[in-house]
């Protein structure tokens, strides 16, 4: 039997090899990654909410659209921010009187140093291909759970919301964020999100993966759609 590979089946293959010591201890390879990362695809949400009836209203996207971070704050090219770990908000509820300043990109989450070590370490071409073609396989929109997750409370749930496609709208997104939010019997009262800056040169204000679009978003405590 002569087995046919594609390029993108020798790509993967020479990249999968090139990036076995990338990956952080708790997932040392690229299937035990994807598996923990939780992936929500827009159309399994859409399934889920079909089977269990659930509707999202004009008015609670319009909440959500309110959350999320201004593109006039996105596009500027320079921001003052103060960083934040664990010790400045021990509580979810804590994060939630700081949420404003979190939207607006004035106040950044660090990570632990070990986790920002395991960050580090993979290369953007592999963390690129991941969200390519494993987060965003047929999808234009998907949920994945944060596996380098900041130095804040452990009850906070921490999830990104990636985005295949520049063209999708905020309106598309905060769709899918409600409908997130609805099959896991929570509010928006329950959420805080964040959309870094592609445009800025402030440091741990700037998107470190800019070719694709990409919303933080915390919740009290974990979602039912990836448990």
């Amino acid at each position: 039997m002569i087995l046919k590979l594609t390029l993108r089946d020798l790509l993967s293959y020479n990249l999968i090899i090139q990036s076995m010591n990338e990956y952080p201890s708790r997932y040392p390879d690229l299937g035990s990654f994807v598996t923990a990362s939780s992936i929500t695809p827009l159309w399994r949400l859409e399934e889920s909410c079909r089977q269990r009836g659930i509707v999202v209203d004009i008015d609670k996207i319009s909440q959500v659209m309110a959350l999320m971070t201004p593109s006039d704050i996105r596009d500027q090219s320079e921001h003052t921010c103060t960083t934040i770990t664990a010790l400045d908000c021990p509580t979810f509820d804590f994060l939630m009187q700081m949420r404003q300043g979190i939207r607006n990109l004035g106040i950044v989450p660090l990570r632990a140093a070990l986790i920002q070590h395991d960050y580090d370490r993979m290369t953007k071409e592999t963390f690129l291909w991941v969200v390519r073609y494993c987060y965003l396989d047929k999808t234009l929109i998907a949920l994945v759970k944060e596996l380098y997750p900041y130095d804040i409370p452990s009850e906070v749930g921490q999830y990104i919301v990636w985005v295949r496609d520049s063209s999708v709208s905020d309106y598309a997104i905060a769709e899918f964020i409600a409908k997130i939010i609805l099959i896991s019997d929570l509010t928006v009262d329950d959420m805080i999100l964040f959309e870094r800056s592609k445009a800025t040169k402030t440091h741990f204000v700037q998107a470190a993966i800019p070719e694709f679009r990409h919303i933080h978003m915390w919740t009290r405590g974990p979602l039912k759609t990836t448990t």
